[in-house]
């Protein structure tokens, strides 16, 4: 029930931002909780999205990929680089193998990273890199 009434919380506003959401993941797995709990709890929440995330990446807006690159329009490429390092840093496999994490929370840090890539190659590709 805590986990359910943070993220009531987060979407109060009608944006669930990474910030937030990772708070929360980070709180699923210091209880020790099963991720996918959380999964379902977030699921009730989201609106209604597609269910082929490979779609989903390949369709991000160029506002949607700045925002998961927690960087804006007026930001340098070089500047955008730096988050994209630091995002991939903290969800590549190779950063969280040894965390002895659950594999809901792997699969999760997996679909994020192509969620990454896929928006700083949108951002690249409208700057003309």
């Amino acid at each position: 029930q805590m986990i359910e009434i943070f993220v009531s919380l987060a979407f109060v506003d009608g944006v669930y931002d990474e910030s937030e959401e990772n708070i929360i993941v980070k709180i699923v797995h210091h209880l020790g909780l099963d991720f996918s709990i959380y999964q379902n709890i977030k699921n009730k929440f989201e609106p209604k999205q597609e269910s082929n995330n490979t779609t989903k990446n390949t369709n991000l807006t160029l506002q949607e990929s700045y925002t998961i690159l927690e960087s804006k329009e007026s930001d340098s490429l070089e500047i955008i680089k730096i988050n994209y390092r630091r995002l991939i840093k903290q969800y590549h496999y190779d950063s969280i193998s040894s965390k002895d994490l659950p594999k809901d929370l792997m699969n999760f840090a997996e679909e994020r990273t192509k969620l990454i890539n896929s928006a700083y190659e949108k951002i690249k590709k409208s700057r003309g890199v």
